[in-house]
Parts: C-alpha cells; structure tokens; sequence
C-alpha cells in the first residue's frame, strides 16, 4: 500500500485465497521435469539473439517448464521467486528481438494462467501481478524510471472489471494499474477519461454500508489501490471532481480513519497548479476539511485510547492495571505504570496505538505541507493559500502541533520527581533499568522502547487538542 509504495494484502483477502484452496484440488500444467537441464542453454541461444535456430525447442522449454512450473501445487511457495526472475533478471539481461520474444510470450502465457481456474490461486494471482510488473524498455540508469508494457494495461483493466474474476484477480489488476499510472500513460483518453472514472467509482460504490467488517475490509484494500492510482494520476479533475471526493471520504465518519487520513494524504499528490478548465480551486474548502479530520482523529482516539484503559482495568478488576511478572498495580485513577512495567500485552497496545495515531496524523500532515514539518512546503495545500491568509497560519500551526505530539509520543512525559509509587514518568529503580545487591546486575534499558503508557498518550492527545481548540478559536 507506499520505489512503488504497495500496502500488504489484508488479512481477509488472504483467508478468503486459503479458503478456495483448502476448498479443491488443483491441477499442474503439463510439465517437462528435464526443462531444468536446458534452461541455461536456451538462455544463451536467446543471449546471443540465435533462438531462430530452435524456434520449437525454445518454444516447448518455456511451455512446457519454465512457466509449467509456476502451476505446480507442491512447490507453490517457489512461484514468487519464479516471477521476480522473470522480472528483475531473465527480462533484463536480453536485449532487441529476444527480449521482445520472451516479452510477448510471458504476457500470452501468463494471461493463460489468470484465466485457467483449474491451477492454484497461488499462480493466478502471481501471474496477475507479474504482467503488472512488464516493462516495455527498462530503466536506463538508476535515477530514470523503466517504460511499462503497454498492451498489459487495456488488459489489467479488463480483468478487473470481470466480475467472474475472483477478488485476489481483481486486486492484482489493480496493483498494475497502480503501476501504469505512477510510470506514466501515453494513451491520453485511458488517462484522463478510463482510469480516473473507474477508480471513482471502486471507490464510490465501496462506501461503508451494511457489509460485514470483513467485507468492507476487502473492499478498503481496493479502494486504499484505487486513492494511490487517482494521486498517481495527478489530475483534479475537469470540474474537481476528484478533490470533491477526496473531501467526501475525509468527512465520512462511517469510512475508517485509515481510509480518511490515506485520502488526506493523496490530495497532497494532485497537480493542483495543473488544474484543468482555469476553475478556481477551493483552497479554503480543502484546508478546512484538513484541519476538521485533524480535530476528528484526536477525538476519535482520545475515545480509542479511554476504552483500552477501562478494557484494562476490568479486566483487572476495576482499579488495577497488569504489568509483567504476573502481577497488577491498584489504585491508579488517573496514571498507568510506565511502559516498562507493562506487560507483554499490554506494551503491544501502546505500541499499536502510537503508531496508529502517528500514521493518521502524519497522512494529513502530507496533505497540508508534504513531508515536511517546518520550511517551504513543496507539495500539499499550504503552498496554495496566501501566506497572509489566516487559513495558511493555522494550518502552518497545526503541522507544528502535529510536530510537537509526535516529539511527546517518542521522547515521553518529562521526568517527575521519584516516588515510591509507579506513576509515568518516575525514575525509580523498577524503571531505570538498574538494580543493586548481591548476585544482581545492571541492565541497561532498551534504547528503543516507548517511553509512554496509556494515559501519557490520553495526556498528549488532551494537550493536543487544547492546541486545536485555540487554533479554532483564535481565528488562525
């Protein structure tokens, strides 16, 4: 999903690929086990452009082996280092007609194993994602981008509109679209017209409804592809309609606020200096909405962060809050242990939970200024608004804000006075990471580990907020 930026396949798009295969019995391509022995040979005829002197052998080794394999049930595991040679090595290393020969018969032949239900899904989906990764011309140096195979596009778009295909087909064609788009598209009306109506609409008719958790799960992931193709293709649309829906996902509170945020930071990959038919863009619209879905993630996740403690200490009995060692710490109102106390459970939530609020915030931080907290901001809607616009100051003010959160989260509450209790931030011998005596040693802590708990974040979030509040308040 994110090089390629390609976020991981959800967990029910995978379940739902386990399901078909425990459900039937797959078949092999008809398989020449002695292709292995010539495969070396055929690769220097092809070298040294003299394939024309076994056409049919040459023919009959990629047939009957060096694709047969990908479809062999007792080696699926091998498939994806099948394609990533075909991609990255065997491709690459020919040049002029015996490139374009392997080219031509990889897309035909592989195009066969999406359609073939008989073979596993492994291939399949595999065979979709490699003709995705086809390239017409190779890259000519590091810093150049490779030319991607045209005729796999018309293609990829079919495939995913076939709605016989099953959901992992769909998804690969989608990934290769993804790719297109980022590459570049010569065929103006694919670009301008085809892809930006069809990623629309996968994300319009996706919206969350009445579907399973599951279901929309899988859904989210195309639509997730369907934002990163839209940001690819740059365009705001003829009459902004692809900003408009930006904004629609960003305000929904049924969507997800991964899905919120994700359409946040794609707005930061529009042309918006490009924008067709000399409309004006609604830069006040677009730096409101932002700001509007930074107040909605802290409210959001001051509530998330509020039930994980109550979670916690039900669980525990009503006051008390486990940490490691098989024992709890009572009386805590108002503070949790520091994270070092915490059990295994319980560092794996706070840890979930700060990497989850850091990845909204800095999604929507990408679309107000790009990458950047401080200085010019290349890309995102700052440089769109006046810098004497009030709108410019608060959101310049908000990514500072943003800044300030992810400083507190990483680097911890500032040291409070040592006590005999575990309130965060103490410095007591269980939390130094030293300890003395006989028979004891030091150990040093963890460099790397979080420095806050539970209500440290409902603290940081809280303070957060109250930035936010007079932001809004002051007019900024």
């Amino acid at each position: 999903m994110r090089g390629f930026h390609y976020v991981a396949i959800s967990l029910t798009l995978f379940l739902a690929f386990a399901v078909q295969t425990i459900a039937q019995t797959y078949k092999s391509w008809q398989m020449d086990e002695k292709g292995e022995e010539k495969q070396k040979d055929v690769f220097a005829l092809l070298k040294d452009n003299r394939h024309g002197n076994d056409r049919q052998g040459i023919d009959d080794f990629f047939r009957f082996y060096y694709f047969a394999r990908w479809t062999d049930p007792n080696i699926a595991a091998r498939v994806r280092g099948y394609a990533n040679d075909l991609v990255t090595q065997d491709l690459k290393n020919l040049d002029a007609a015996p490139r374009d020969y392997l080219l031509n018969l990889s897309f035909d032949t592989l195009g066969k194993m999406v359609a073939d239900r008989t073979i596993t899904p492994t291939a399949r989906y595999n065979a979709i994602l490699t003709i995705g990764l086809l390239n017409q011309r190779e890259a000519a140096s590091n810093n150049a981008l490779p030319v991607p195979y045209a005729v796999a596009l018309g293609y990829l778009v079919k495939e995913y509109e076939n709605q016989d295909n099953p959901d992992y087909i769909q998804y690969g064609a989608l990934v290769g679209i993804y790719r297109h788009a980022l590459l570049g598209i010569a065929d103006a009306k694919m670009k301008d017209e085809t892809l930006p109506q069809l990623m629309r609409k996968i994300i319009e008719d996706g919206k969350p409804t009445t579907r399973t958790p599951d279901e929309q799960e899988l859904l989210d992931c195309s639509r997730l592809r369907a934002l990163d193709t839209l940001g690819a293709l740059k365009s705001v649309g003829s009459n902004h309609e692809v900003v408009d829906l930006f904004l629609r996902v960003m305000a929904d509170e049924k969507e997800t606020l991964e899905m919120r945020c994700y359409a946040a930071r794609k707005l930061a990959d529009l042309r918006f200096k490009d924008r067709e038919a000399g409309l004006p863009l609604n830069s006040q619209k677009i730096a409101s909405a932002l700001f509007d879905l930074t107040k909605a993630v802290c409210d959001i996740e001051l509530r998330n962060i509020e039930d994980a403690r109550n979670k916690a200490k039900a669980k525990t009995g009503g006051g008390a809050i486990s940490v490691g060692r098989g024992t709890t710490l009572s009386g805590l109102e108002d503070e949790d242990p520091d994270f070092a106390l915490l059990s295994a459970e319980a560092k794996h939530e706070v840890t979930v939970a700060v990497r989850r609020i850091k990845s909204e915030l800095a999604n929507i931080n990408w679309g107000i200024r790009g990458a950047s907290f401080t200085g010019a901001a290349a890309i995102g809607i700052l440089p769109e608004l006046p810098s004497d616009d009030p709108l410019f100051r608060k959101l310049n003010d908000t990514s500072r804000a943003i800044r300030l959160l992810f400083q507190d989260l990483e680097q911890g509450p500032p040291d409070k006075p040592t006590t005999t209790g575990t309130s965060s931030g103490s410095r007591s011998p269980a939390t130094s990471g030293t300890t003395s005596g006989p028979g004891t040693a030091s150990t040093a802590p963890d460099p790397n580990a979080l420095k806050v708990n539970l209500s440290n974040i409902r603290d940081m979030l809280n303070k957060f907020g109250n930035t936010l509040r007079t932001l809004e308040e002051s007019g900024k």
